[in-house]
């Protein structure tokens, strides 16, 4: 589970409106041959961020993953691991 103690905020300013994105890679033990790997090595979800700059995502799979969320200047994402 991810918590966020507030949410992204840029000069004080909640993010509203702004893509928030997670990658969650590899679940579960590794294989034991190459014939066993999933077709689908990560899962990526997608949400945006309410008026206060909250958001929430319903349903993601376990494991290790990075967070983004669009950036409100230039250049497209700040990104935590």
């Amino acid at each position: 589970m991810l918590v966020l103690e507030k949410p992204p905020s840029e000069g004080g300013k909640p993010l509203a409106g702004k893509t928030v994105r997670i990658q969650v890679y590899g679940t579960g033990p590794e294989p034991a041959s190459r014939a066993e790997y999933s077709a689908r090595p990560f899962f990526r979800y997608e949400t945006t961020t309410d008026g206060r700059g909250h958001f929430a995502f319903d349903r993601v799979v376990d494991g290790p993953g990075e967070l983004e969320v669009e950036a409100a200047r230039e250049g497209p994402y700040h990104s935590c691991s």
